[in-house]
């Protein structure tokens, strides 16, 4: 039988650059296996014209039809991860 995580975190800053290189591939860390990036599935698709995390974030929230002013202290994104074990049988 396999387990399970589901870890929410908020993103410090307005630019979470260090994440958005890891998310987009421009780093790729020790313990990734370079075989098996054919597995990777992007989930979510970026809109129309929108070439990274950061300017999807940016337009996000430009066209999330807020009325009122987004402060810099506010939280922009929360980062999710989930992640699992598969044990057959």
């Amino acid at each position: 039988m396999g387990h399970f995580s589901l870890d929410f975190k908020k993103a410090k800053g307005s630019s979470d650059a260090r994440e958005s290189d890891h998310i987009e591939r421009k780093v790729i860390p020790d313990n990734a296996d370079p075989t098996r990036t054919h597995l990777n599935r992007e989930l979510v698709k970026m809109p129309s014209g929108v070439y990274g995390r950061d300017e999807a974030i940016a337009h996000r929230i430009k066209t999330a039809g807020i009325k009122r002013k987004i402060t810099n202290d506010q939280v922009r994104v929360i980062r999710t991860v989930l992640s699992f074990t598969f044990a057959p049988g």
